[in-house]
């Protein structure tokens, strides 16, 4: 057992509800043919319900989305009372507007996903000192 664990995997694995299957469970028995040949497996199409799909993306989607909503909210509703209060304007295409939102949440949780996978590592891994 390793004494040392990164960080980044001890936050990926502390924050997600984890089942573990063993490999063995997953595939099918190893067939062959006559001459001892292993036979190709063609699975069949994956069929996932809607229940499925939500136990899949649930525990990705509730961190993260909440953790870009923190971040998006108090911005948002700072330019809406600079505009109301000090500019004395009203808010135009509203509905626009909170689409645009949703869609800078949306890529925020994509980014960071991105460099929480691709970047941090980097800065993980232990050097050798000088």
């Amino acid at each position: 057992m390793p004494s040392e664990i990164q960080y980044g995997q001890f936050v990926r694995e502390s924050t997600l509800k984890q089942r573990s299957v063993s490999y063995n469970n997953l595939i099918p028995k190893l067939e062959v043919d006559g001459q001892g040949q292993p036979i190709p497996y063609h699975p069949p199409k994956l069929k996932l319900q809607s229940a499925d799909i939500y136990n899949l993306l649930a525990p990705y989607f509730n961190v993260r989305l909440i953790e870009q909503v923190k971040a998006v909210f108090p911005l948002a509703i700072y330019l809406v009372l600079f505009q109301i209060l000090i500019l004395r304007q009203p808010i135009q295409e509203a509905v626009l507007i909170t689409g645009g939102l949703g869609a800078v949440i949306l890529g925020l949780m994509v980014f960071m996903e991105g460099l929480k996978l691709g970047l941090m590592p980097f800065g993980e891994k232990n050097h050798p000192s000088r």
